[in-house]
């Protein structure tokens, strides 16, 4: 007598308490360029002459006399333009109906379109930040950093980062009298970082002699490190993936504002004309919903003089 074999008595279903999906888990971008909400889509913002404010020009006083006078001065307004963002996906009414549990296809596709809007704007900032355009007076070549002394970061042996970034760091305080608090680098930079000899050599006494980010902030006297972790793929749809990361080989220092205020530099802000929204709405002759994402952007560097950027970090 034949006996059940498995398929007459289970039909394979979705487990629900797991599912496969692939996504950024980590983006720096409004951490380097705080967000600002603006009430116009179009504007400029104040910026005051620098070198008004940083002249030695008080003096002593006399009995019966004013005081020395001196004057703040404005200089040319910067502008903004924030541009909309948008990112939308359908949704058919036979896949939202038919779906099984755990697939949530409207939660999935709200989530899908957010994280595009997301690594869009990463992606603008990489681009903006790590930019020799972008600090054309506040950059320099690894090579070329202390008038040729210093070598590419993977070149362990003689390199030598925290001399480096000490360099740096000293170029900001002297040209903002704020010492920046912020360094970034791209992932495979914090690779070669973490067995660098200089790095681990500072820390072999501590936590079993591996490196962190926090130690690493530490070394290079800044409050935060940011690494761009965030991938991205460059092949067209339908053709073979092309992996690569949105950061690429260079470290930016930066004095970036705890808090966005009135008469204080920052590096840059990230000016945001309405709330990110989603919109949901209805395509009746195609039986489906779309689900959108909308920004309205500007992702500015108002002041570069905050920040020093080192190009060709890596061999």
């Amino acid at each position: 007598m034949a006996t059940p074999v498995r398929s007459d008595v289970h039909i394979d279903t979705l487990a629900t308490n797991i599912s496969v999906a692939y996504k950024n888990s980590n983006y720096i971008a409004d951490q380097i360029l705080p967000i600002v909400p603006v009430a116009k889509q179009t504007g400029k913002y104040a910026k005051f002459t620098k070198a008004s404010w940083f002249r030695n020009e008080a003096q002593t006083r006399a009995p019966g006399t004013r005081a020395a006078r001196m004057y703040w001065d404005m200089d040319t307004a910067g502008s903004y333009t924030c541009l909309e963002y948008a990112a939308a996906t359908t949704l058919a009414d036979e896949i939202r109906e038919n779906a099984d549990n755990p697939i949530n296809p409207e939660r999935t596709s709200v989530e899908f379109v957010t994280d595009k809007i997301m690594l869009a704007r990463e992606a603008r900032v990489a681009s903006l930040l790590f930019s020799t355009n972008t600090f054309a007076s506040y950059y320099s070549a690894c090579a070329s950093l202390t008038g040729g002394a210093q070598v590419q970061w993977s070149t362990y042996e003689t390199s030598d980062p925290l001399q480096d970034v000490n360099q740096m760091c000293a170029n900001v305080l002297g040209t903002i009298g704020m010492k920046p608090n912020v360094l970034v680098m791209g992932q495979d930079v914090y690779k070669a970082l973490r067995i660098h000899p200089a790095l681990l050599d500072r820390i072999k006494y501590s936590q079993m002699g591996i490196v962190t980010t926090e130690l690493m902030a530490r070394l290079f006297d800044v409050d935060k490190i940011l690494v761009g972790t965030a991938i991205y793929d460059s092949s067209e749809e339908g053709t073979t993936s092309s992996f690569g990361y949105v950061w690429g080989d260079y470290v930016l220092v930066a004095y970036v504002t705890p808090r966005p205020a009135l008469e204080s530099p920052s590096l840059g802000y990230c000016l945001n004309f309405k709330n990110r929204v989603i919109n949901r709405y209805r395509e009746d002759q195609e039986h489906s919903d779309v689900f959108e994402c909308l920004e309205n952007s500007d992702e500015i560097v108002c002041a570069a003089d905050a920040g020093y950027l080192l190009s060709d970090v890596l061999a």
